[in-house]
């Protein structure tokens, strides 16, 4: 908190009764999120918001105080400034929004639920305590699990020890690292936990980089894990995006500056939307998709798809597109590698070891490494693979359209 206060940050805090209000001011929090048991997501209200924003109010007359949970418009606002809030903290209802990254189909069961069919659960994330229970709408999983908590496994691949419960009666499993200096092994880990365990089909999701001879960037890891998968004796597929159009979001505050930074040069990329890996994987649980791999799995086995959208772009022609979302001019700036290499850890925040990756994919991409087009993933989607204008013009307030 005193590191925090020198620097000149102000701290907000979420809280779910008087009492852990009263403890957040006393610690110097300088805004109390009163958050009532109506809230969506991580939940720790010990009452409702009707209840528990006057009691806050009562107890820290001269407090900032922001009402939290079941607030979705005006009327909303309105009735938290009457109990006695400053203004209202609102988070569930911007994933229902055009710029939201949510996939569709929650979106739409988002919209289509009524207020009964939410529950309070430990179903999700039960190995983070702290963190719930979390309010979420009761889907296929929740009902098949909200009375059976005890018996959800805790899973940590750095524990492997804690894997075999995790996987007990699992014939198919999707597996997805994100970024680890350690990502490798811990993939690894779960391959090996799975093999013992009877798992009979691993879906791995890795990168286009992982097929590149050599591999390159994170594609070394995902390439080390892809090869124990293959020598494991189980079934397996790969699926191999190239960038993700989403990436995108990363430069939004470059990009509102009129910049988009990376050392790409001239080489193009077949930019993939996350929304069509998931539709392939069938993660989602969506009909988007002709012939999802983990629905079908044993019609996958020992294959490996390349994921990219149906055209290429350089990031030059990616700047255009913004320019005519948002006519605001955006330049491709492509510094040199070694440039990069040492702003872009300070610019970022990333640890070196990612941020080296970063730069290494972007100059493999500046020698042609994801221009191809591949249809592997498009034969699996029931549509045409997203494309980036449509998602550049989906996203028009991240790149700072209407701003002055």
């Amino acid at each position: 908190m005193a590191a925090l206060k020198a620097a000149g940050i102000d701290v907000w805090e979420q809280v779910g009764s008087v009492a852990e209000a009263v403890r957040a001011v006393e610690a110097g929090v300088d805004v109390v999120i009163a958050q009532g048991s109506e809230a969506g997501g991580h939940n720790y209200g010990s009452m409702s918001t009707l209840a528990l924003v006057p009691a806050v109010r009562h107890a820290l007359p001269n407090a900032t105080v922001l009402a939290a949970g079941g607030i979705v418009d005006g009327a909303g606002l309105a009735a938290a400034l009457c109990l006695g809030a400053d203004g209202a903290w609102v988070g569930t209802r911007f994933l229902a929004t055009h710029e939201s990254q949510a996939h569709p189909e929650w979106k739409r069961r988002l919209v289509a639920a009524e207020g009964f069919e939410t529950t309070r659960s430990h179903v999700f994330g039960r190995h983070h305590a702290d963190f719930n229970p979390m309010r979420v709408l009761r889907n296929r999983v929740v009902r098949e699990w909200e009375a059976r908590v005890a018996e959800i496994p805790v899973d940590n691949t750095r524990e492997p020890a804690s894997l075999p419960v995790a996987l007990k009666g699992i014939e198919v499993v999707f597996l997805a690292c994100s970024d680890d200096p350690q990502q490798a092994a811990l993939g690894i880990n779960m391959i090996n936990a799975c093999r013992v365990h009877g798992v009979r089909h691993v879906v791995k999701l890795s990168a286009q980089s992982a097929g590149l001879q050599p591999p390159v960037s994170f594609g070394r890891m995902h390439a080390k894990a892809e090869q124990a998968l293959s020598e494991s004796g189980m079934a397996w597929t790969f699926l191999r995006p190239v960038f993700f159009v989403q990436s995108l979001l990363f430069f939004a505050d470059s990009i509102q500056s009129g910049k988009l930074i990376a050392a790409t040069g001239k080489g193009k990329v077949a930019w993939v939307d996350v929304l069509d890996v998931l539709d392939v994987a069938e993660v989602a649980e969506v009909a988007e998709v002709a012939a999802s791999v983990l629905m079908q799995p044993t019609a996958h086995a020992s294959k490996v798809y390349t994921l990219t959208g149906s055209t290429a772009h350089s990031f030059a022609a990616v700047t255009e597109m913004l320019h005519t979302a948002t006519g605001r001019p955006v330049k491709h700036i492509s510094p040199p590698a070694w440039f990069a290499k040492l702003v872009l850890p300070l610019a970022s925040g990333m640890p070196r070891w990612q941020s080296n990756l970063a730069v290494e994919l972007t100059v493999a991409i500046s020698k042609g490494a994801q221009q191809a087009v591949s249809d592997g993933g498009a034969a699996l989607l029931a549509a045409k693979p997203r494309a980036v204008q449509a998602f550049i013009a989906e996203n028009r307030a991240a790149w700072g359209a209407g701003k002055g």
